[in-house]
């Protein structure tokens, strides 16, 4: 018996994050409906040039920012120590989207063989919208990134909206 709730009290610990970081179609949303006005309305002060803090992230997230540069881009970003870790978050979040997002169109997008400033994208998912919504993309990226202190993974779930 006490293996029994050691073992579930263990696997509540394990499984706890992962629930918490589950997005809802709600979430999406209201993100997506923010995308309509270039995200103002939840654009925040300015941390750098072009690139903004977000009042709004999705569950879970790390860091949710906004960068207007040249087009209007909300992004929120998911770090792992583990490849194993991250590439189960960006299958989460890939399915979570696919739920929500009916009529908008899946592609997959490449691949990097080396990597660039040390991000490499290893998996890569966009939908493009249609109707009110065709200028707009929303993806979901699984990057390695290697810098000076080791090498760690980010996911990044984001919505682009074409200017």
């Amino acid at each position: 018996m006490k293996l029994a709730l050691a073992l579930c009290a263990t696997l509540g610990l394990v499984l706890a994050p992962a629930a918490y970081a589950q997005v809802s179609c709600s979430e999406f949303a209201r993100i997506t409906s923010e995308g309509l006005g270039d995200f103002s309305a939840i654009t925040g002060d300015e941390v750098q040039d072009d690139l903004y803090e977000s009042s709004v992230w999705l569950s879970g997230a790390d860091d949710c920012g906004i960068g207007m540069e040249w087009d209007s881009i909300y992004t929120c970003l998911y770090q792992f120590d583990s490849y194993a870790s991250a590439s189960a978050s960006w299958s989460t979040h890939l399915a979570e989207l696919s739920s929500c997002l009916a009529g908008w169109e899946p592609s997959d997008t490449a691949v990097d063989d080396v990597a660039n400033d040390g991000f490499r994208t290893l998996s890569a998912t966009r939908y493009s919208g249609t109707g009110d919504y065709e200028d707009m993309d929303w993806a979901i990226i699984l990057q390695e990134h290697t810098g000076e202190h080791g090498t760690d993974y980010h996911v990044l779930v984001e919505l682009v909206y074409w200017l």
